[in-house]
This record gives structure tokens, C-alpha cells and sequence, in this order.
């Protein structure tokens, strides 16, 4: 039987520098090459010999072969090799059934060459590679980390942590990694002592490697091995990325739930593999801009052939470079290596193209803190408020600057100037008493935001895109970021890592630590919303667990949780419209209704001397106790409620978002009723005609309550007053022309 020859000679992909003489040398030699006359003996001899098969590569001959074994050291393959070839491909052939393979070894020590033959029993001295078991089949085995004490920080127990990262990132078995680092995780977190001061959780934080093992356990929560092993380039990020305590902080306070995680570590991973120094030097830009970049950001243009209206979409990876350029180059008013990832989303989230930046760049040459002068920059074109005017081919920075425009551009120019700078900036907008309004929130020192730039009075419920999320930020989120403990990175941390905590540890069966982690939680950090949304979410948890006769029991927890969470926020009441929630599911309905209507008008009245302009909570305030009237039943709900509309609209009408608010509740819970309907459209006309018309020729107050008007005639038409309604028309008809006159001259 013969057998397949196997290549004589593989060219080497690269030479080591010799480790002796070079091999040069040996032409200074006389007579034939000893090598050669070791060789041809061999080869008469009938004997074995070694194949050239690459550097340092041992290989075992199959069945009837030579076994081959090459080491050679040197600049260059030894000019010997080539005269030996011919002869050793001669006398190649299978060997006789029951021979042994002969081993030769080419040596070169410098002076010469020479094949030694080996014994047959030296074949077991090339022992066959066992191959290591797989780091998925070993997690399941390994002994769990060490995670507190003096041993944890010893060198052995390092080691072993980082070969098993090591391994995992090659092998991409992280849901197993991620398995086993919650197995060493749970025996530190389950026994946790009691202690007399403080939270007993603090000995946690003080241990570093359960720490870094805590911290990896969460970043892996939310990247599972699905979305990891299909992100190229991910294990070379992670293995860095799970070694940094910082880093892994940033990604874990910033990541939304809304966010993408397969896009936002392909970002990550990306930028990493790309250029890992600067992706470590900016980590908070690359978090950032892989948060903000998960899903498209279109770029913002007004109708027209624009030259750059082409580019659509934002990308990413440029914009990250783009930013990476400029703060090297110290072109930034605010470098951004200095700014925090979740400021930095508020920077990278500029829709508009790279052009407009660098423009932003040369032109605006202002300080941060008197970044918001540049709204007042674009001039006030009223051409383009009353009729539209688009005065823009390009829609760029130096047009708008140029040109002029309304409310919307002097934000747009403001807020986008400055992130071209590295300054986060916020565009809002929102109802005021002049109709609708946009106004900029720039962070003008390093740990304050003003929300005032170019914003008027009778504001309800002002707010903006939020680019990571897509959906919107309320402007009194914005006020809560100057709130001292939002503004204590300590405070910050401390509070979040609790709540990652509890994540952690509910699911593994510890519910009651869970729980004591979220109220300890929420103790320390009691200016962060996300810490009362998880203490509700627990009492909700406690109540539907207990049965229906348990829930008149945790009242009295309810009403601390309410309470609390009012006397938080007292300054700030939009963020705590959680605890209105709260009351109206879980305190009122155990209350006889005359009581419940008491605690709510009390509350009414709170909310009204705290709210200022935000008048629509007192809207909101008031539709909750109409809607306890009516599901009461009672044969004058309709009336009760028509009285309680009478008295709010007259009270707190004066502010439009909350008269239009009230309207709109009042004759949607009256409209199937006829003569209710017909009562309701009337009491909502003589409530504006008495608080809210003006009848002023300003053409923003003439517009916004033209609005109203317009309102109104519908509600007239759906009671079937056409007369009245056709009435209401031509009176508003005449007050807009007249305004628009004005508006004009």
C-alpha cells in the first residue's frame, strides 16, 4: 500500500536572528559539507530521516512515514538544504511492514551542520499535544473565585482571574464566564452580616476583586453571549474593557434600557479594534457615541437643494473621530476627555454634518459661560413666524446667522454651535400664554445647567428630544441635574450600585436583600428619580403578593412613600408625579369618597403654590378627583363634576396649557351625556371669555387664543350648537386678521 508523500519543504513565513555565528560563515569552509555525507549515508543505509516541513514545527509522520522534526536557527534557510533536497526526495518511499521510522534532526550550532539519528525509542520523546479541555467545560468545574481577604489580592488568584478572562475572550464563552462570576459573586453577598452604623453593604464596595466581579457581572447582564459573539471584534474589547473598574462604571450609569445592546458594542468594539489608544483615551466619548448612534440621527435641514442636505443620516464612527481630531488638536472650548459620557451624549448628538461643525469652530469664538449670547446672535425674523417665509438654500449655521430666523433657529444655531465646541446643549420647547415657544438649556460651567437661555414666561410643560433615548426629557429633568446630589458623582455611584445590586441578587432568590438594597438605595440618593421608581416597584410587588386583604395593610407604607417623595421634589413637583400615581391606585380606594376628595383638593392646593407655571399638574390634579366622582355612580356625578371644572377653570385658567388641559378633560368625560355636553361647552366659553381672552393685537397672544376658540366651536358642534360655533368663528376670524396687520408693519 502506498502512502502520499508529504511536502519536502514549507517556505518559513519569518527567520530569527541567529543565535550564534551567522551562518555565512560556514563558506569559509573547506571540503564537501559534512552535512551532506551524514546525509547520503543515511540514505543508503535504508534509514529514517528528518523533513523540512518550516521553523520550529515538530509534526508525527503518519503510518509507513518518516517522522520529521526541523530545527534550525538563522537569517536565511541554510544554503545546504537545496543540494540535500533531490537526494532525500530519492530515497523516499514507505518503509517495509513492521520497520521502525528512523529520526534525524537538523542542527545548526553556528559551525556546522549535522543530522543526528535517533534511536526508535525516541519517538516517545515527542509525546502527542493533549489538548486542553475547553474554558465553556472548565467554567462549570473551576473552583470559584476568590473574592475577599488578603488571598484575593494574592498573585496566584490573579493570575488565575486573568487567564480565565483571557481564555473566555478567546473562546467566546461569556454567558458561562458570565455564570461562573455570578457563582463566586453569590456566597461574598448571601451570609452578609448585620451591622450596628451604616449598611452592611459597604463592606462590599471595600473588597476591590468582588468588585470587579460585580461590576463585569452587570456589564455582561446586558451583553449576553448572543450579542457578543455576533459583534466582531468584541472579546478583544471586552478582555481590556472587564479589567477596568472606570470604564465599566461609565458604560453602567449611562446605558438605557431603550438602548441597543448589539449596536452599542459593535460600537464599542469597533472603535476599539480601530484605534484602541484613542478608544481608552475618550472611552466616555466612545460610550457616548455608541449610545446615541444605535439608532439613526438625521441630519436637521429646512426645505431646500442644500449643498450637504445629501447626507441624511450622522455617522457615528466619523463623528467620534471627528471629536477625537479637534480635542487632540486642543480646538475645543471644552475637551471632551474631560466630560462625563452621559454630559457627552448631550455633544456628540448634533444633527448636522461634520461642515458645520468645523464652521462652529472657526466662527464662534465665545467662552463657555457666555455661550447662550448666541441665541440672541439670529436675529427675529417675523416674516417667517406669520407667514412662513424659508429665506434658507443650505439651512447651515452662516445663513441662519445671516438671514434671521424665529425661535426654533435661534435654538437650533445656540445649542449646536456649542456642542460643536464640546459643550452639551439642550434644545426645549413648549406651550407658554404666547403660544408655542423654543428656548436652549447649555451647560455654561462644568457642573451647572442653564435652562433660561431665550426662555419666556408661562411655560407648563417645556421639554426636548432626547437623543439616546428618541423619546423626550422633560425641562425639569434638566433643573434636577443642578440638584447637589445629582451633581455628587459619589452620591451618584452609591445609589446606582445598590440598585444593581438588587438586580443581581432577586433573581437568585435573596428578594428580602434585594429589597433592603433598593431602600438603602433610595436613603442615600433620594434626589435620583430612578431610586423611588424602584421603591415603588417594590411596594407594588409587596402588594400584589399579599392578596387583596393585605392591601388596606401597607397603606401606611403607601402613604410614607407618597409623602416622602412629595417633600423630595416640593421644588421640583414634576418629578415626583409618581406619588400622585401612588395615591389615586393605592390610598384612595380604601378611603370613603367624601375623605379621598379632601386629601386630593388639600393636595390640589400643595401642588398649586409649588408648581409656579407648571398649572397642568393642577389640571391633572383636578381630572383625578373628577374621575373618583365618577366612579362613585351617583346620580349627580355629572353635576358634581361640571361644579369642580366651573371652579378650576376660573381658579388656574389664566395659564393656557392648563386651561386647554381642563377643557379637554371636562367635555371628554360629559360628551356622551347630551344635556351635560351642551352645560360643559358653555361653562368652558364663559371661563375663557372671563380669565383667558384678551383680545390683544399681539399676534402670538391673538394666535394662541384663536386656538382656544377653535376649541371651542368644535365642543358647540358636537352639543349641536351650530349658531354659536359659526358665531365664535367670525369673531376669532377678525381677531387674526387684525393681529396679522400689526404683526406686520
Amino acid at each position: 500500500m502506498s502512502h502520499p508523500r508529504r511536502p519536502l519543504l514549507t517556505p518559513p513565513t519569518r527567520w530569527t536572528p541567529p543565535k550564534h555565528v551567522p551562518l555565512a560563515s560556514r563558506s569559509k569552509r573547506a571540503g564537501p559539507p559534512p552535512i551532506l555525507i551524514l546525509i547520503l549515508a543515511l540514505v543508503a543505509a535504508g534509514g529514517g530521516w528528518w523533513l523540512f516541513s518550516g521553523p520550529t514545527e515538530n509534526r508525527r509522520a503518519g503510518p509507513g512515514n518518516v517522522v520529521e522534526i526541523v530545527e534550525f536557527t538563522g537569517v536565511e534557510p541554510p544554503q545546504e538544504k537545496a543540494s540535500i533536497l533531490p537526494a532525500v526526495a530519492e530515497a523516499l518511499q514507505p518503509l517495509a511492514p513492521g520497520r521502525e521510522p528512523t529520526v534525524a534532526r537538523l542542527e545548526s550550532n553556528g559551525s556546522a551542520d549535522m543530522l543526528r539519528t535517533a534511536e526508535p525509542g525516541d519517538l516517545e520523546s515527542v509525546p502527542e499535544e493533549t489538548p486542553e479541555a475547553e474554558i465553556s467545560d472548565r467554567l462549570e468545574t473551576e473552583p470559584a473565585l476568590i473574592l475577599t481577604g488578603t488571598d484575593a489580592t494574592a498573585t496566584p488568584e490573579i493570575a488565575r482571574d486573568r487567564e480565565l478572562l483571557e481564555a473566555t475572550a478567546e473562546e467566546g464563552s461569556w454567558d458561562e464566564y458570565r455564570a461562573f462570576i455570578e457563582r463566586s459573586l453569590l456566597p461574598v453577598v448571601a451570609p452578609l452580616p448585620e451591622v450596628r452604623t451604616g449598611s452592611r453593604f459597604d463592606s462590599l464596595w471595600n473588597e476591590p476583586a468582588f468588585y470587579q466581579a460585580f461590576l463585569r457581572q452587570q456589564v455582561l447582564a446586558r451583553f449576553p453571549a448572543s450579542v457578543v459573539n455576533t459583534t466582531e471584534k468584541s472579546g478583544e474589547f471586552l478582555r481590556w474593557f472587564l479589567g477596568s473598574n472606570e470604564p465599566m462604571e461609565e458604560l453602567l450609569l449611562t446605558l438605557h434600557p431603550d438602548d441597543d445592546p448589539a449596536k452599542v458594542l459593535g460600537f464599542l468594539a469597533n472603535a476599539h479594534y480601530v484605534s484602541s489608544e484613542f478608544a481608552r483615551k475618550y472611552i466616555n466619548l466612545t460610550i457616548a457615541c455608541a449610545v446615541v448612534f444605535d439608532r439613526p440621527l438625521r441630519i436637521q435641514a429646512d426645505d431646500g437643494p442644500g449643498r450637504y442636505l445629501g447626507e441624511r443620516v450622522v455617522n457615528g464612527m466619523d463623528r467620534f473621530h471627528w471629536y477625537v481630531d479637534r480635542s487632540e488638536n486642543k480646538k475645543l472650548a471644552v475637551p471632551v476627555d474631560r466630560s462625563s459620557a452621559r454630559d457627552l451624549v448631550w455633544v456628540v448628538s448634533a444633527p448636522v454634518p461634520e461642515i458645520e461643525l468645523d464652521w462652529a469652530l472657526a466662527e464662534m469664538r465665545m467662552r463657555r459661560q457666555n455661550w447662550g449670547s448666541a441665541y440672541g446672535m439670529v436675529e427675529y425674523l417675523m416674516e417667517r413666524a406669520v407667514n412662513g417665509l424659508n429665506p434658507y438654500q443650505e439651512y447651515s449655521f452662516s445663513e441662519i446667522l445671516k438671514e434671521g430666523g424665529i425661535c426654533g433657529d435661534q435654538a437650533y444655531f445656540c445649542v449646536n454651535t456649542a456642542r460643536a465646541q464640546g459643550i452639551p446643549a439642550i434644545s426645549l420647547s413648549g406651550e407658554t400664554d404666547l403660544g408655542p415657544h423654543a428656548w436652549a438649556a447649555v451647560k455654561t460651567e462644568p457642573d451647572e445647567w442653564d435652562s433660561t437661555i431665550g426662555r419666556i414666561g408661562g411655560v407648563a410643560d417645556g421639554g426636548g428630544y432626547h437623543p439616546q433615548t428618541g423619546g423626550r426629557i422633560s425641562e425639569q429633568e434638566v433643573w434636577l441635574w443642578n440638584d447637589r446630589g445629582q451633581k455628587s458623582q459619589t452620591t451618584r455611584l452609591g445609589t446606582f450600585r445598590l440598585l444593581w445590586l438588587a438586580d443581581f441578587i432577586e433573581p437568585h432568590g435573596e428578594k428580602p436583600l434585594a429589597a433592603e438594597s433598593i431602600r438603602v438605595a433610595n436613603s442615600i440618593g433620594r434626589a435620583f428619580p430612578e431610586s423611588w421608581l424602584r421603591l415603588h416597584g417594590l411596594l407594588v410587588a409587596k402588594t400584589r403578593e399579599g392578596g387583596e386583604g393585605s392591601e388596606k395593610e401597607l397603606v401606611p407604607e403607601w402613604v410614607d412613600f407618597v409623602s416622602g417623595m412629595r417633600s423630595q421634589f416640593r421644588d421640583n413637583p414634576r418629578m415626583g408625579s409618581l406619588a400622585s400615581e401612588a395615591e389615586l391606585e393605592f390610598i384612595l380606594p380604601h378611603l370613603p369618597e367624601d375623605e379621598a376628595r379632601r386629601i386630593l383638593a388639600s393636595a390640589r392646593r400643595k401642588i398649586d403654590r409649588m408648581t409656579g407655571e407648571q398649572k397642568d399638574l393642577v389640571a391633572d390634579a383636578i381630572k383625578a378627583e373628577a374621575d373618583l366622582i365618577a366612579s362613585g355612580g351617583s346620580a349627580d356625578a355629572l353635576e358634581k363634576i361640571g361644579q369642580l371644572y366651573s371652579r378650576g377653570m376660573r381658579s388656574y385658567g389664566e395659564n393656557v396649557t392648563a386651561f386647554k388641559r381642563m377643557a379637554e378633560d371636562y367635555f371628554g368625560l360629559v360628551r356622551d351625556d347630551p344635556a351635560a355636553a351642551t352645560k360643559a361647552a358653555r361653562d368652558i366659553e364663559s371661563a375663557f371669555l372671563r380669565v383667558v381672552e384678551t383680545g390683544s393685537k399681539n399676534w402670538f397672544r391673538a394666535n394662541t387664543e384663536v386656538s382656544i376658540y377653535k376649541m371651542i366651536c368644535t365642543y358647540h358642534r358636537e352639543a349641536g350648537d351650530e349658531t354659536r360655533a359659526e358665531k365664535l368663528e367670525r369673531r376669532y376670524t377678525r381677531l387674526l386678521e387684525s393681529a396679522e396687520r400689526g404683526a406686520l408693519r
